[in-house]
């Protein structure tokens, strides 16, 4: 992209969800933000999730309300919030994945523990909804292993459910990061994962289809969302990769026969250093389209793991 280019690209990116929404802490942001429509007998709304951090680090998930000429109403109510649950998510909770089945809006998260082992674990559970979205209850967590047969690491730090078309029972198909190890970066230590496709049977992980391929310079690949197709005929595939030197963008994947293909000319018109809010971070892009509209949008974080709040522009996907 040539550089008088830039300017004009700036002013195409709209701040969606700023951090004074709810006046908290200058360093809430709005993690991993996840789409939901409601049809039109659960309230009709195009609701946006993400994970607010409070002044300890810990994040609870809040909403707001999209409408097509870009306004958004922030829900007052927290939506879902396990500090302090002394489980599995007792020290934040982060999205995840939204859906309906039968009468329940359900919500598929990513909870986060404090460990004297590791810095942090992070295991995937349910919630369930019965006003439309508003609040979750939580059910269980998910996914608590993986099959002894994979060649994975029978207790891994991480298990995380970004994606699935999961039944009322559990069963169906699911696209999860597993972690892998720790890496060392100056004076820090990160999780490494890679993402999967994986087979789901009573909300666990009968069986590992397939993985996503994963560039050596990435020591992470996370946050996989199905973003076109139904794993029935042509699917496209978003994860964002993380690199030693703090590059953080998103990768897309071509899924056919039980096999990924990276595509180079799926990715969104930005990249890290284009934008004064994403000089080296550009992630969790989630794809949608407002109901009777043939316009696609992408939403996505910026700097600092989403510190910023998330940023919104028209896609070309």
């Amino acid at each position: 992209m040539k550089n008088d280019e830039i300017p004009n690209l700036e002013s195409r990116v709209l701040h969606l969800v700023k951090n004074d929404l709810w006046n908290t802490n200058p360093r809430t942001g709005f993690l991993t933000p996840t789409f939901f429509k409601s049809d039109q007998n659960r309230g009709g709304k195009s609701l946006l999730f993400g994970g607010v951090r409070d002044s300890y680090g810990r994040s609870v998930i809040r909403s707001v309300e999209l409408k097509r000429d870009g306004t958004v109403t922030p829900n007052l109510e927290i939506s879902f919030d396990r500090r302090g649950s002394k489980e599995f998510d007792s020290d934040g909770t982060i999205l995840g994945h939204i859906n309906t089945v039968g009468d329940k809006v359900r919500l598929f998260y990513v909870g986060f523990r404090r460990s004297e082992r590791v810095k942090f674990q992070a295991f995937s559970g349910l919630a369930e909804s019965d006003d439309f979205g508003t609040t979750f209850i939580y059910q269980k967590r998910i996914f608590t292993r993986v099959p002894t047969s994979s060649n994975l690491s029978e207790s891994p730090d991480i298990i995380a459910c970004h994606w699935n078309n999961l039944d009322i029972h559990g069963d169906g198909l699911a696209l999860i990061a597993i972690g892998n190890g720790w890496q060392n970066i100056g004076s820090g230590v990160f999780p490494r994962y890679s993402s999967y496709l994986v087979q789901s049977k009573a909300f666990e992980i009968e069986n590992i289809l397939a993985k996503i391929p994963q560039r050596k310079d990435l020591y992470r690949l996370g946050r996989p969302r199905l973003i076109q197709g139904n794993f029935e005929s042509s699917n496209i595939v978003v994860a964002t990769g993380g690199k030693v030197d703090g590059d953080y963008r998103p990768y897309f994947f071509e899924f056919n026969k039980l096999s990924f293909i990276e595509r180079f000319d799926y990715r969104f018109p930005i990249e890290p250093g284009l934008m004064t809010f994403c000089k080296k971070q550009i992630g969790y892009p989630e794809f949608f389209t407002f109901p009777g509209d043939d316009v696609s949008f992408v939403v996505f974080n910026g700097d600092n793991m989403g510190e910023t709040g998330a940023y919104a522009i028209e896609s070309q996907i």
